[in-house]
């Protein structure tokens, strides 16, 4: 099974390997894991410790290469997350332009009312995301 995780500091596939895969420099299968993570993640390339820290990185399975227990990534969790915070941003950011005049469709909702829903609707991605987010 592939699996993503978040790079740690980094500066070759070699180290990359043996965060992932518990390899040693030495370790026969060291090129293979290497040339392994270099297919599967084409942005590692050139100078990896410039990369921003929890850089996504796929680790593919290695026949007879078992994966280090390191904590994986859920990237549509991860997206989930960001499209919900997203959605309160555009929701707000709507319910300002109809208040205002700039939105041309007519507000139908009280204030009040509005404020209201905005609220609830934070706090309900705030809950979420604190429910499924592990930390």
């Amino acid at each position: 099974m592939t699996v993503v995780v978040q790079l740690n500091q980094a500066t070759s596939l070699a180290a990359i390997a043996t965060q992932v895969y518990g390899l040693t420099a030495t370790d026969p299968k060291m090129p293979a894991a290497e040339k392994a993570l270099a297919v599967a993640n084409p942005h590692l390339t050139g100078a990896l410790g410039a990369l921003a820290p929890n850089t996504p990185v796929v680790v593919p399975t290695l026949p007879g290469v078992a994966t280090a227990p390191v904590q994986s990534i859920n990237p549509n969790g991860t997206a989930l997350m960001g499209y919900l915070a997203t959605l309160h941003q555009a929701a707000e950011l709507a319910s300002t332009a109809q208040q205002t005049g700039v939105a041309t469709t007519p507000v139908t909702t009280p204030i009040a009312r509005r404020a209201k829903a905005l609220d609830t609707l934070g706090t309900d991605i705030a809950a979420f995301q604190k429910l499924h987010v592990s930390g």
